[in-house]
């Protein structure tokens, strides 16, 4: 069970990059930090870092929307009340729309959307119950500007900061800030196929 004197947040695509910065971030904010990626070698070197129990990892697959409650369950049932919530987790295989599948299409949208949509619906209640809390989204420069060979993705972080701007009008009256972050290209692992040449 967490401190009670201890905030617990949970970062998705933690396992390595923004995310894995982010959870370094909250460890020393003082928080206990649930690390979530479906590869769990991120969040077990994370955890294995942090000997003070600040990590928790936690492997687990975002396309399977119908488990993210019952994940959430567990996790709040086991630690404690999840306070901070990082939808940060996301995919960008893509092609030209005439050339793109319905299953990318769809495997995109599922983990980029959908995804923080079903977090932020299995978190809110727990958050509201503990008093408040503050979700944060990743959405992207492509939130708001044109790419090519990028519908999926481009069309999917739209929706995030669609889905930020709903969520904290129906979620303030709980206690519950939300909030969206668009950064560009960083150089992570994830993104040095796209990194502008120097």
């Amino acid at each position: 069970m967490n401190s009670p004197h201890r905030r617990l947040a949970l970062v998705t695509g933690a396992g390595r990059g923004i995310g894995q910065a982010i959870v370094h971030r909250l460890v020393r904010d003082g928080l206990q930090v649930v690390a979530v990626d479906k590869n769990p070698a991120g969040p077990e070197q994370l955890a294995k870092d942090y000997s003070d129990g600040s990590v928790i990892a936690c492997s687990f697959d975002l396309a399977q929307i119908d488990q993210i409650k019952p994940l959430i369950d567990r996790l709040v049932a086991e630690h404690g009340p999840i306070t901070v919530l990082v939808n940060n987790a996301g995919i960008w295989p893509g092609g030209p729309i005439t050339e793109l599948d319905d299953d990318t299409w769809q495997l995109v949208l599922t983990v980029n959307l959908t995804a923080p949509f079903a977090m932020i619906r299995a978190t809110a209640p727990h958050m509201g119950k503990a008093g408040g809390g503050a979700i944060i989204n990743v959405a992207s420069r492509n939130a708001f500007r044109s790419s090519v060979n990028n519908a999926a993705y481009d069309v999917s972080k739209a929706g995030v900061a669609a889905l930020t701007r709903t969520a904290a009008g129906e979620l303030a009256k709980y206690g519950i800030r939300v909030n969206a972050v668009g950064p560009g290209v960083i150089s992570t692992p994830g993104d040095q196929s796209i990194e502008d040449p120097l």
